[in-house]
């Protein structure tokens, strides 16, 4: 992809991961590109086979390699990605890392999260703009409308919101099907992902009718002031992140 593409331009869905940041712009003495750069080209693979791939991406933006292992499991419909972020330098680098699963829903299928407590993200994107912070599924807004964030709408009703979910009791989220009952379920290590955010347009964004899943390092979106409020990710020279997410298919019995 060619150096200084608007990734909402080219955006079309998948499951990818967001690093060295999310908003572009210039941090600690560094240049930042759009959504970072693992969405530009693909990682060498390193490795594979009929179950399992192996993939790493030295960084251009930052001193740091990311690499990723999927691995189906046999004996279930589960698929396990391991991730390690290893800083390269000598110095301490501070970053965002995010999960970015684009999800096909449909009217009436129920976004799915243990709890927390919702933020808007944008001013003006979405009703809850100059809402106080609400606990999940942010069931009002300050005017008193009523508002549910877990029940998916039809794509004529033009919504859209974006949000930040702190304070998540369980570090899972995930859809259910409405027609078949059945559910997706990312589930990821909350101590490295402490945040979930939640990007959802029903027709109310590029006409697009999907929900993003995002959980994620930090908060807010932009670095340096993540960074002032103690809610950044960093590692020291040489150090590395380990994280190791699953995605599973739930029959609809199955709680």
């Amino acid at each position: 992809m060619a150096a200084g593409t608007a990734y909402d331009d080219v955006w079309r869905g998948g499951f990818e991961e967001l690093f060295p940041c999310d908003a572009p712009g210039r941090f600690d003495g560094r240049e930042l590109p759009d959504h970072g750069e693992l969405w530009r080209e693909p990682f060498e693979v390193v490795q594979q086979d009929a179950m399992h791939i192996f993939g790493r991406r030295a960084c251009d933006s930052v001193p740091a390699t990311v690499e990723k292992r999927i691995a189906l499991m046999t004996d279930r419909p589960v698929a396990r990605i391991a991730y390690r972020v290893t800083n390269t330098s000598d110095v301490v680098l501070r970053f965002l890392f995010k999960l970015h699963a684009a999800m096909r829903v449909e009217a009436g299928d129920e976004l799915l999260l243990a709890g927390g407590t919702v933020t808007a993200v944008a001013p003006g994107f979405g009703p809850l703009a100059d809402a106080a912070p609400l606990a999940w599924p942010a069931r009002r807004t300050h005017t008193g409308e009523a508002l549910d964030l877990s029940r998916v709408r039809a794509s004529d009703e033009g919504f859209r919101e974006f949000v930040y979910v702190s304070d998540l009791p369980a570090g899972w989220c995930g859809v259910r099907r409405r027609r078949t009952g059945s559910k997706f379920r990312l589930r990821y290590p909350r101590d490295v992902f402490s945040h979930c955010w939640l990007f959802i347009t029903y027709g109310g964004w590029r006409g697009y009718h999907t929900v993003v899943l995002e959980p994620c390092t930090n908060w807010p979106k932009d670095l340096a002031a993540a960074a002032q409020r103690g809610r950044c990710a960093s590692l020291g020279p040489g150090e590395w992140l380990n994280a190791t997410i699953e995605l599973s298919v739930e029959p609809a019995h199955e709680r």
